[in-house]
């Protein structure tokens, strides 16, 4: 049992040393605090409105509204997997995410981007999910996408993250859910040729 154990958790935070695990828990506060700051540059006045004639053109696909809020528990459910699996993986996924947190608040900051959003008349559950979204959250933050960013960091660690043929199969599921945050944003958000527009 204890070679099992380790054979699947090896890697993992219980099995690489004290001072990788609290480098490890650290990066896990930094994260949650640098995500926070998020809300405190979420107002106006805006710089930049990033709304073109093709976004005019692409309708809302409000059934997008269900994988967009899915981002958190991506990203939860896979940095908690490659804590318990991979270290080196969570580790780097951390510092990348808090690099592209402080590059995207830098332009919240100095260069405050808004797209203007569509009235949403419709009653489906969708669409109400949708307006739900429009409510807790402003309309600024919106370039760089931190949907676009953050999804794609943790589909590219899934896909470099090492295992056994067996697994592998796992890991390009996770890099795919990834990759598919990215593109539903984008149907979304309606920026189909720049999905980094909205958050």
């Amino acid at each position: 049992m204890k070679k099992t154990l380790q054979h699947i958790f090896g890697q993992g935070i219980f099995y690489t040393g004290w001072k990788n695990a609290i480098f490890s828990l650290l990066l896990a506060v930094g994260v949650y605090f640098t995500s926070q700051i998020y809300d405190l540059l979420n107002h106006g006045p805006a710089v930049l409105n990033l709304h073109t004639a093709l976004d005019s053109a692409i309708p809302v696909v409000p059934v997008f509204v269900v994988p967009y809020n899915s981002l958190q528990p991506y990203i939860y459910a896979t940095l908690i997997l490659f804590l318990l699996l991979r270290t080196k993986y969570f580790q780097s996924a951390c510092l990348a995410m808090i690099t592209v947190w402080f590059i995207s608040y830098g332009f919240y900051y100095f260069l405050q981007s808004e797209v203007v959003r569509p009235v949403l008349t419709a009653t489906d559950v969708f669409s109400k999910a949708v307006m739900n979204v429009y409510a807790g959250d402003n309309q600024f933050n919106d370039f760089p996408s931190l949907h676009t960013s953050l999804s794609t960091i943790l589909a590219i660690h899934w896909g470099k993250s090492e295992q056994t043929a067996r697994d592998r199969a796992e890991h390009l599921d996770g890099a795919d859910r990834g990759f598919d945050l990215v593109r539903q944003t984008a149907l979304y958000c309606r920026y189909a040729l720049r999905p980094g527009a909205c958050i």
